[in-house]
């Protein structure tokens, strides 16, 4: 569309099959299918830390839906962006079934549409979308809108990180050196 604004899809939102890549196997994975209300069973595939804060994030996500999640809205939200982007490189996405919008930086040749075969990289918060696949929960403010982003690196992967006001990268799970070299613009 020539609004600059992007639109996603995703086929059926009460079902999804995730892939988990193997270390080391980025062209293999293991394909679990399984209803989105039973994914913590994927989860037995990382190490039981990273399951655990996982779960617990979605936990919290559920409480932040319905006590906090009004606190981050602001008017024209989400077919609007906060504010004008902070890096040339940023492009506001819509998710056109799930009704949230959100930056996006991707490095990636992949078009910006959320993956419905989601595969999970080295983190469970890590999965290879262009797209943003879940609203980002535990928003605060209507300012960190600004500042969230969906970063995808060349290789596809992505994860909300933040990028800073004067366009600093910030991401929270580094792809860990036998996943090689992340790569995303600076």
């Amino acid at each position: 569309m020539g609004n600059g604004i992007s639109y996603g899809s995703i086929h059926s939102p009460s079902v999804c099959s995730f892939i988990l890549l193997l270390k080391g196997v980025e062209t293999m994975g293991k394909i679990i299918p399984f209803p989105i209300n039973q994914r913590s069973q994927a989860l037995n595939n990382f190490p039981i830390s990273e399951s655990d804060r996982f779960k617990r994030y979605l936990q919290e996500s559920d409480n932040w839906q319905h006590q906090h999640k009004a606190k981050t809205m602001y008017p024209g939200y989400p077919e609007v962006p906060p504010c004008d982007p902070p890096r040339s490189d940023m492009q506001w996405f819509v998710h056109p079934h799930l009704k949230f919008g959100v930056w996006v930086i991707n490095s990636s040749e992949f078009e910006v549409i959320a993956n419905p075969n989601l595969a999970w990289g080295w983190s469970a918060f890590v999965l290879k979308s262009a797209a943003p696949v879940y609203e980002p929960m535990n928003l605060n403010s209507v300012e960190i809108r600004k500042n969230i982003t969906w970063i995808v690196d060349y290789d596809g992967f992505g994860q909300y990180g933040l990028v800073s006001n004067k366009g600093d990268i910030w991401i929270p799970h580094e792809r860990p050196s036998e996943w090689g070299a992340s790569r995303l613009r600076q």
